[in-house]
C-alpha cells in the first residue's frame, strides 16, 4: 500500500468521524445555549401536606429541574388548571412551587385525595451558558466544524490544495 492509498484512507476516516461527531456537537451546543420545555411534569404534592392531610403553604414542592426560566402552568391530574398567585406561587430561582391554602386548593386537592399534579415550564440545562456572547461563539463552533469537514472532503477529491495558503 502506497503513501497515496494511506492518505485516501486517512481522509476517508476523518470524514466518517467528522460526520458522526457533527450531530453530537450540534446537540451539545443546543443543550448549552437553549432552554428546554418540560411539558406536564408529574410531581408529587404529598410533601405540601401537613400531618392532617391539609395543604401547608409553607412547604415547597420541588420541581425536577431547578433552573426554571418561565413557568407556564400547574394543573390537577384531571387537567383543570390552578391559578397563579391564587392557588400557588412559584420561586423560579429555586425551582419550587408553594400551594396556597385557600378554599379552591383545599376542596379540589383534598376532596379528590390526589397527591400528584402536572407542571409545565421552561428550564435551563445544568451546563447552560449564561453569557450571550459566549452562547453566540459556541453556536459558531458547529459551522466551523462543518467547514473543516468540508475542507477535508474537498482535499480528498483533489478540489482543494492546502499548499495554496
Amino acid at each position: 500500500m502506497g503513501f497515496k492509498d494511506l492518505k485516501i484512507i486517512t481522509i476517508f476516516a476523518f470524514l466518517i468521524i467528522g460526520i458522526v461527531f457533527i450531530g453530537v456537537i450540534a446537540n451539545m451546543v443546543t443543550e448549552n445555549t437553549e432552554g428546554k420545555t418540560e411539558p406536564n411534569e408529574y410531581i408529587s404534592i404529598a410533601g405540601a401536606r401537613d400531618t392532617n392531610g391539609d395543604i401547608n403553604s409553607s412547604l415547597p414542592i420541588a420541581l425536577a429541574n431547578d433552573e426554571v426560566i418561565s413557568f407556564t402552568s400547574l394543573s390537577e391530574e384531571n387537567g383543570s388548571a390552578l391559578a397563579l398567585t391564587t392557588d400557588y406561587i412559584i420561586n423560579l430561582s429555586l425551582g419550587q412551587v408553594f400551594l396556597i391554602n385557600n378554599s379552591h386548593t383545599v376542596e379540589t386537592l383534598n376532596t379528590t385525595y390526589t397527591n400528584h399534579t402536572n407542571a409545565t415550564y421552561v428550564y435551563q440545562m445544568d451546563n447552560y451558558i449564561e453569557n450571550g456572547t459566549s452562547r453566540t461563539i459556541i453556536s459558531l463552533l458547529v459551522i466551523f466544524f462543518a467547514i473543516g469537514v468540508l475542507a477535508i472532503g474537498l482535499q480528498a477529491l483533489g478540489l482543494f490544495d492546502w499548499k495554496q495558503f
